[in-house]
């Protein structure tokens, strides 16, 4: 019996791969004849090059395939086919399509099948209409003085830190893990804590253990993944970071029952008003039958996912370039000092508007250091391209960190940290998709509006209260990828208290 079972796997096993390399060879020949192809091993493709790789070495891999060959490229992961691209006009074309709207097989490896990040497009479509009010101006200035009540005690975090180098992600993340809870979430909680310290080592271990799935395409069955050690480690961390996200929901569920018990339905009044939080539009449409508690759950992991850690590493990139390029830190502050008289004074919408100079600065940031360096789509038809076509199924993979220092786009100092790249005059002339920080097309981020609000509130009260230095150039920089971007060097920042 144990015999024929064995017999039975192998042949499976080498049918499955036999129809690979026929498919292989039959897409090579015909709708991909038109790419150019990378060097591949039989069965795995490129997928071969990640063994054994861990997560900052696999994203050098799939940043070297970029430079193999002229793009489109088409390679197979396994038994998928990748699309690599790195063209504006050619992202316009791919981010923009109807046909490349879903999101490929890697994005379910974070275990949120129905929000915004991974669902497929139709139920992304109506989830998207129903939410994007939730950023609008009115919702986002009634924000403002919790951002700068949170930013303030992020200031006061870093007094224990002065004169010892530090890492400048962890604070920033529980400040924005606090911002994020108590804005979008609605949850009056303090979380730059030692709650905040634990939350902040989750995060980290899941989404590492999530991006050692993506690059590994035989972990794209569960069977497997659900056989290996990290997957056990995994659920165990997940179920401890759910259970703080699980008790959002039932205490904002008992608290809007019981306002509405007596009379005060919170959802209808903010509804009429036109102010509906996050967590209140999701709620309400629970209510309405419009969500399921899937729906709800799964909404609610998405804004506090989507919203700490893209914004902690763009604040937290920003601050170490100004402290790498201390001529442009004063540059900053000098355009502080030009709208702020007090050093701890709050910010305003109207000063937000006014910090022209730093927005560049945290732009210029973005492009080094995009939180997204790859992002991906699916093909749900065959889709004509460039001479072409992309099979059903395949996965189209827009390589953004490359384009951001395309000397083409953006010249001699296309690996500079240069903010003056995003002078109007010098940032009109370029294709506007030449810097997709926040993604592009309908698709986008949906909480661009927050994070601009968010970044600028607290770097205007840090550099206005400190002086950041480092002992890093910029070619000691290394980076690494746990589905979003980070600077890998340990410890990599200083401060000092700021004369103002």
């Amino acid at each position: 019996m144990i015999f024929l079972t064995s017999v039975l796997l192998l042949g499976i096993t080498v049918a499955f791969c036999l129809w690979i390399e026929i498919r292989k060879w039959y897409l090579n020949c015909t709708k991909l004849r038109a790419y150019s192809k990378l060097k591949e091993v039989p069965i795995f493709g490129i997928g071969g090059r990640f063994i054994g790789q861990d997560n900052e070495a696999s994203m050098q891999s799939i940043e070297k395939l970029f430079y193999e060959k002229e793009q489109p490229f088409a390679a197979w992961f396994g038994p998928t086919i990748a699309i690599g691209i790195d063209d504006p006009e050619d992202m316009y074309t791919i981010l923009n399509a109807d046909q490349c709207l879903d999101k490929p097989y890697l994005y379910s490896h974070l275990r949120n099948e129905t929000g915004l990040f991974s669902s497929g497009k139709e139920l992304w479509k109506q989830h998207r209409r129903a939410l994007n009010p939730t950023f609008n101006t009115k919702i986002m200035n009634s924000f403002i003085p919790t951002f700068n009540r949170k930013a303030k005690i992020l200031v006061q975090q870093l007094e224990k830190h002065i004169g010892t180098p530090f890492d400048i992600y962890r604070p920033v993340f529980k400040a924005l893990t606090d911002m994020i809870m108590n804005t979008g979430l609605g949850m009056n909680w303090e979380l730059q804590t030692k709650r905040g310290d634990d939350l902040h080592d989750i995060f980290i271990e899941v989404m590492s253990s999530f991006q050692s799935r993506v690059v590994r395409f035989w972990y794209k069955w569960d069977f497997v993944y659900n056989l290996t050690k990290a997957c056990k480690r995994e659920l165990v961390l997940l179920e401890q970071g759910y259970r703080v996200l699980r008790s959002v929901r039932e205490v904002k569920e008992i608290e809007l029952a019981d306002k509405l018990e007596k009379g005060d339905d919170i959802l209808e009044k903010s509804k009429a008003e036109n102010s509906l939080t996050w967590i209140q539009k999701c709620f309400l449409m629970y209510r309405e039958g419009t969500f399921t508690e899937q729906n709800l759950i799964e909404e609610i992991d998405t804004i506090f996912v989507g919203g700490t850690d893209t914004t902690t590493t763009t604040i937290s990139c920003t601050l170490i370039m100004l402290a790498i390029y201390p001529e442009f830190q004063e540059k900053v502050v000098a355009e502080l000092h030009e709208v702020f008289d007090d050093v701890d004074s709050s910010v305003t919408y109207e000063d937000v508007s006014k910090l022209n100079y730093l927005e560049m600065v945290i732009k210029e940031s973005l492009r080094h250091f995009p939180v997204g360096p790859f992002i991906a789509r699916k093909a749900s038809t065959d889709f004509p391209f460039k001479g072409g076509i992309i099979p059903k199924d395949s996965f189209i993979l827009l390589n953004i960190a490359k384009m951001h220092k395309d000397p083409k786009y953006w010249g001699d100092k296309a690996n500079d940290f240069y903010p003056e790249h995003f002078l109007p005059e010098n940032f009109s002339k370029m294709h506007p998709y030449t810097f997709l920080a926040f993604s592009g097309g309908p698709r986008n981020c949906i909480g661009i509006k927050y994070a601009w609000y968010v970044a600028k509130i607290m770097l205007a009260h840090l550099l206005r209260r400190y002086k950041f230095t480092t002992h890093l150039k910029y070619e000691d920089i290394r980076t690494k990828v746990n589905i979003i971007l980070k600077i890998a060097n340990e410890n990599p920042i200083c401060v000092e208290r700021r004369d103002w």
